[in-house]
């Protein structure tokens, strides 16, 4: 079939580096995907290819009313993203794979003691970046969690491999799955699709448990809402407006805040909607905040279009 031999491709163009594992049929919000899964030979990540197209991106100019569905000025406007098919992962990953894989030890500064001080009471730099992250649950099957942005980022583009952290525009895609709904699973909120402040015991889970059970989106992801909150790549934007409508990154806001997609096992439901987004300060450890590894297909990268 068309799918077989686009998949087919697809797995040429990955090795040696990946191998393919498996290919499923993922139903969940009336939509229904076959997904080729495909694992990365050294770290044993599991990443889905997505398939390209288009979607939506933010909140609804005029939600319903309510505290769940309201969002926020920072979720507008909404629009339309253009995405090449990409590989993300599974699951968040967990702590067996980030702990056999050790970031190395990071170089150490030159600045003094009163000028590492200085510089954070005015909020020019942050404190030192932390050498580990800050795990609050032990279990390597659990997420890992406690992450800064940049441990996140150090560690998975060390991967190699073109390994990296998504971008939020294909963060958003891959979590609605061609959803426009609140949430990937439809617009009312349900406990048995994710671990939020309500019914997680404040505790982070294993993602298999969620998958063991079916709980995945329409691209066979699990735990893209609530569990633990995901770093992406781009500088924080206090809105949508002139976003890219493709996965590039989103930079040149002169901050040192990164984004955060969503929600963690703390969270409200409100922040676990496939839209909500926050933010972080990039050199700090955020307790609920985890990674998930992304990689872009060679010949399919998206471009900016220069302007004329």
């Amino acid at each position: 079939s068309l799918v077989d031999a686009a998949i087919a491709a697809v797995a040429r163009r990955l090795r040696p580096a990946f191998r393919r594992v498996r290919r499923e049929r993922y139903q969940c919000g009336g939509r229904c995907y076959d997904i080729a899964a495909f694992q990365h030979r050294r770290t044993g990540l599991i990443l889905h290819l997505i398939p390209g197209g288009e979607g939506l991106m933010g909140s609804a100019p005029e939600p319903p009313s309510g505290e769940l569905v309201r969002g926020s000025d920072d979720e507008r406007p909404r629009h339309e993203v253009r995405l090449p098919p990409f590989l993300i992962g599974e699951r968040p990953v967990s702590q067996a794979i980030w702990l056999a894989h050790p970031l190395p030890a990071p170089k150490s500064s030159t600045r003094s003691t009163l000028r590492l001080a200085r510089d954070w009471l005015l909020g020019e730099d942050g404190p030192e970046e932390p050498a580990r992250p800050k795990i609050h649950f032990e279990g390597p099957e659990l997420p890992m969690h406690g992450l800064s942005w940049r441990l996140a980022q150090r560690w998975v583009s060390g991967l190699g491999d073109g390994l990296r952290l998504p971008t939020e525009t294909e963060w958003e895609y891959a979590c609605r799955a061609g959803s426009s709904a609140l949430f990937f699973w439809g617009d009312e909120l349900d406990d048995g699709w994710l671990w939020y402040r309500a019914n997680s015991e404040f505790r982070v889970r294993p993602a298999e448990l969620h998958r063991s059970r079916a709980r995945w989106n329409d691209f066979g992801l699990v735990d893209m809402s609530g569990n633990v909150s995901e770093w992406c790549s781009d500088e924080w934007f206090p809105s949508h407006a002139d976003a890219p409508s493709i996965a590039v990154p989103r930079r040149g806001s002169g901050s040192e805040l990164g984004v955060q997609r969503g929600g963690a096992w703390t969270s409200d439901a409100g922040e676990c909607r496939s839209a909500a987004r926050w933010f972080g300060r990039r050199r700090y450890l955020t307790n609920g905040a985890g990674v998930r590894a992304v990689a872009s297909l060679a010949g399919f990268e998206p471009r900016l279009e220069r302007s004329t």
